[in-house]
């Protein structure tokens, strides 16, 4: 899933949309929040956010080193494409977004969900 940093004066629906465009090709509008994550160090603690968005254009693909792969996929496809835990965990929450937002507090190295709840 495309991420990244909020950089000085933009917004955080402005980065969203920003990030997407930069490592996928799509131009995508932030809809509504899905997930709001807390990851506890080491590495550097973060927030992180999670948007369902609404595409807009622009056809996918990988344009960054770091982005393996870039497409429209079913839900179990993507589900089995995301090796990494809290990306595999982030993926189900944007899938089962109906059922409300996600808070979460985890660890990565080795992953570990330390609190879970639907806001």
């Amino acid at each position: 899933m495309p991420g990244g940093q909020v950089e000085e004066g933009e917004s955080l629906v402005d980065a969203v949309a920003r990030e997407v465009l930069e490592e996928s090709g799509c131009r995508v509008e932030a809809r509504r929040l899905v997930g709001v994550y807390s990851r506890l160090g080491p590495p550097p603690s973060m927030a992180l956010f999670l948007f369902a968005c609404e595409y807009r254009g622009g056809v996918a693909r990988a344009l960054e080193e770091a982005v393996p792969e870039a497409g429209w996929y079913e839900e179990n496809r993507a589900l089995a494409l995301v090796e990494q835990p809290a990306s595999a965990r982030r993926l189900r929450d944007a899938i089962e977004a109906k059922k409300g937002i996600v808070y979460r507090t985890y660890r990565l190295r080795p992953y570990a969900a330390l609190s879970d709840r639907r806001l």
